[in-house]
């Protein structure tokens, strides 16, 4: 938390270098992960479906774990399309074991194409 705090006050600068989408789709999930070996400030954005975003878990097998884990009593948030989590995605273990199919806005289903399962 400090190192977000430090960005968050001021003192260090955000160094935004990548941004990269991912579209799940209703049957889709996220396993319980670490996005790196250092800091990786992340931004997750639910647009769509309601989700479970799950962070703290510690990751079940070693694969993939990294020295900087931060991990502990886990916590769910329910997150609703427009809702967004910024976090410590390369040290915090993150995960999306749910994704709540139908409970897109209603602007969701007139824009997507049919026969699309995510909404």
């Amino acid at each position: 938390m400090a190192r977000i705090a430090r960005v968050h006050s001021g003192e260090q600068p955000v160094n935004v270098n990548h941004v990269s989408g991912v579209c799940y789709q209703a049957h889709s999930v996220l396993a319980n992960h670490q996005d790196g070996p250092k800091a990786l400030y992340t931004m997750s954005v639910a647009l769509g479906c309601a989700c479970d975003f799950v962070v703290g878990a510690r990751p079940a097998t070693s694969a993939g774990r990294f020295k900087n884990l931060r991990s502990g009593a886990p916590a769910t948030l329910r997150m609703e399309s427009g809702d967004a989590i910024f976090f410590d995605g390369g040290s915090i273990p993150h995960a999306i074991p749910t994704i709540h199919k139908g409970t897109a806005p209603p602007l969701w289903h007139q824009a997507l194409p049919k026969g699309f399962g995510g909404a």
